[in-house]
């Protein structure tokens, strides 16, 4: 009686039995296909994704001045430096280094051609056209040059502002030797010059200047054309355009005549024997210097 109960509920039910597969079915399938309630899809939307911006293409980078240049002295860098329209041009200064920035071609940002700047503080020049500029940076005698990609740490604080000077063009030319040199003195501590004056210095061919000494100044010489032979301490070599030379403190030093005309950039790092080329320079600079010409 027991089997004929169990078979006679096992057999009054088979819509469950369909049921209970047919779940089974669902459940194996695709979990909520089989749900009472309908399912609701989200109604396709008529609005498009907006494109994504493309991000700005990075500009050129910056020139770094210092690798730019020239010279392997403690006291002073110089060199021209190309550059092109739209490219901008980083020039380190501190109170520790005086950096000057004379425009020699093209316009840039804040300086037009001919312009020289003497900057305390590092400073910034994009070109608006193909330009050329002549940099130089000197350094107080206790701080050396970095290193490419380091710092050095100046204690020195910057005690004047930048400031824009007249153009080159604009400078009186001095005679000198008999009327041999025409120096233009470009900057000088009259001027705002503090870690290093600036002149440039149109020689004839026949010039020679006689071994003499800056005590306390470094001369830093970049060669723009000419040829001769430079005398320095107990070495002798000659020289040529595009090189640059410096002359530490207390080393005699001198020029020969090459055969052809000598122009030049001229550094003095402290400036002050620049003074000498001045028909009546100040009290403190009128000696002249042992050996030099008058």
């Amino acid at each position: 009686m027991l089997a004929a109960m169990k078979v006679g509920m096992f057999r009054a039910s088979p819509g469950l039995r369909m049921a209970g597969f047919g779940m089974a079915v669902c459940a194996t399938v695709f979990v909520g296909a089989c749900d009472d309630e309908p399912t609701v899809s989200a109604a396709p939307t008529t609005e498009e994704a907006e494109p994504a911006v493309p991000a700005p293409e990075p500009g050129p980078p910056p020139i770094f001045a210092l690798p730019q240049l020239s010279g392997n002295g403690a006291r002073g860098r110089i060199g021209t430096i190309e550059v092109p329209a739209g490219r901008t041009l980083e020039v380190q200064a501190d109170g520790c280094q005086q950096a000057t920035v004379v425009v020699l071609r093209g316009t840039l940002s804040g300086l037009t051609s001919g312009q020289l700047r003497r900057a305390l503080s590092p400073t910034s020049y994009t070109a608006t056209e193909d330009s050329v500029v002549l940099v130089t940076l000197a350094r107080i005698a206790d701080t050396p040059f970095p290193s490419e990609g380091t710092t050095t740490p100046c204690g020195h604080e910057a005690p004047s502002p930048d400031e824009i000077l007249d153009a080159p063009t604009a400078v009186e030319a001095l005679p000198f030797a008999g009327g041999k040199l025409r120096v233009k003195i470009l900057l000088e501590e009259a001027s705002g010059a503090l870690h290093g004056s600036l002149a440039h210095l149109d020689a004839d061919a026949d010039l020679s200047v006689p071994e003499h000494v800056h005590e306390t100044s470094a001369e830093i010489l970049f060669i723009e054309a000419g040829n001769g032979t430079m005398v320095m301490g107990e070495e002798r070599f000659p020289i040529q355009a595009g090189q640059v030379y410096e002359v530490p403190p207390g080393v005699r030093h001198g020029y020969e005549a090459g055969t052809e005309a000598l122009q030049a950039w001229q550094v003095y790092a402290p400036p002050g024997p620049e003074q000498r080329f001045r028909p009546t320079p100040p009290a403190r600079f009128r000696r002249p210097m042992q050996g030099s010409p008058r």
